[in-house]
């Protein structure tokens, strides 16, 4: 979902990348043995529904575990659904549609940095956990953020990137709008003539 509260041709095609992805992931979690718990967790998890219509990130993950409750149970298994979204409109948007099953999901508003720091604590070796990062996020994670990420054990991590956006850094560097992915190469240990120098099939 873009800055104007629209799920555009891209952004559908990445959020089918993830449901699929996460039905996978969850298909395949219900069914090991080390853990009863899974926590599917989206920091930057939007306003619900686009202004447009389409479904964001948020009701897509709850649709997938919705599908899955009967082999969940049935398995042992419970999947929660661990939702933040900083923007205070969103926020209230979101909350609207996840009037059932609070046991199961939770809804926070609080900075990212803040939100992933305080989950990483709470939930701390007591399931398995999968991070969703959005492309509209990522650049707002600080480096110590995705350290901590990095290093948590039991996690997954799902981050989509737009090279486009990499691309664009990496012929105007002095851009403003490019400082953050400026700032994310550089935290991930990427610097431009190593990116300029890589061979692609």
């Amino acid at each position: 979902m873009n800055k104007k509260g629209l799920i555009l041709q891209h952004s559908k095609e990445k959020l089918n990348v993830y449901e699929k992805y996460l039905k996978a992931y969850l298909s395949i979690m219900i069914n090991i043995p080390n853990f009863d718990k899974i926590y599917v967790i989206d920091p930057f998890a939007g306003q619900g529904i686009s202004d447009n219509g389409e479904k964001g990130s948020a009701l897509i993950a709850k649709g997938v575990i919705d599908d899955l409750d009967t082999i969940s149970e049935r398995n042992n298994k419970k999947i929660y659904l661990i939702l933040n979204e900083y923007e205070k409109e969103s926020y209230n948007s979101l909350i609207r549609y996840f009037s059932d099953k609070k046991e199961k999901i939770q809804i926070f508003n609080y900075d990212a940095n803040i939100f992933i720091k305080n989950i990483l604590l709470k939930n701390n070796n007591r399931g398995h956990r999968m991070f969703f990062i959005d492309p509209w996020g990522y650049t707002q994670i600080k480096s110590e953020t995705y350290e901590q990420l990095f290093k948590s054990m039991h996690l997954e991590l799902l981050i989509f990137i737009p090279t486009f956006n990499i691309y664009r850094f990496l012929r105007k560097n002095d851009n403003e709008q490019l400082k953050p992915i400026a700032q994310f190469l550089c935290d991930m240990g990427i610097n431009g003539e190593y990116v300029k120098n890589v061979q692609t099939d």
